[in-house]
């Protein structure tokens, strides 16, 4: 969004700002582009810091060999790099990544990372709890508001299994805001509500924030 005549990029943990001239610079670039390399460039920032060709095909509908073409494209203005043999690419500038995303009309970003987060549980299947991270991300950006409050509890368990204190209770908190958004939808989650409330007071009793944990706790008694 747009703050004092600048531009701040990114989620909330890693958002900066980039000055105006710089934001339009980047824009003007990347709308010289044909339709289908904006497109590939758009769906690939809304997988994520590296995607792959085999996502990219699945979700673009476009077949392997225009896609090829387009990605030979892409490189070739140094948009985007290969870092990986097995087909793995990355958007060549964090900058430009961020630039692509927040161009994207919100009502298309939601549903690409809806096709997104859909397209990598297929994916993963037996191995879902090992992408909990990946599929919040992807659903609680989508308009898919069930998925999204499963998979940030979700996350917010595997995080604590692990002590990952402080992202546990990120995502907790963000699984909360998620459910008191979208009440009317969520109404049969109340009781996984109350539970995520006492896992709250527990991560902020472990951290040290007595005062914090206890009203969390509190709450869940209600």
């Amino acid at each position: 969004g747009k703050i004092n005549n600048e531009y701040v990029l990114g989620k909330a943990k890693d958002s900066f700002v980039i000055p105006d001239a710089l934001y339009a610079l980047l824009a003007s670039r990347i709308d010289t582009l044909h339709k289908q390399p904006k497109e590939m460039l758009r769906l690939a920032s809304v997988i994520g810091k590296e995607f792959s060709v085999d996502a990219l095909n699945a979700l673009s509908n476009k077949d392997m060999p225009s896609l090829k073409r387009t990605l030979t494209e892409l490189q070739s203005m140094s948009m985007i790099q290969e870092i990986s043999h097995q087909s793995i690419y990355t958007i060549t500038h964090a900058l430009m990544r961020d630039v692509v995303y927040n161009n994207i009309p919100d009502d298309t970003r939601k549903l690409l990372h809806k096709k997104t987060a859909d397209y990598l549980v297929a994916q993963y299947q037996s191995e879902l709890e090992e992408h909990t991270n990946e599929l919040a991300y992807q659903y609680s950006n989508s308009n898919d508001i069930e998925k999204a409050f499963h998979y940030l509890v979700k996350a917010g368990d595997e995080s604590h299994k692990v002590y990952l204190l402080h992202e546990a209770h990120r995502y907790y908190t963000e699984a909360i805001a998620c459910f008191t958004n979208n009440l009317e939808r969520l109404s049969d989650s109340y009781l996984t509500l109350i539970e995520l409330q006492y896992k709250v007071g527990i991560v902020n009793q472990i951290l040290g924030k007595l005062d914090i944990a206890l009203t969390s706790l509190n709450e869940a008694l209600k």
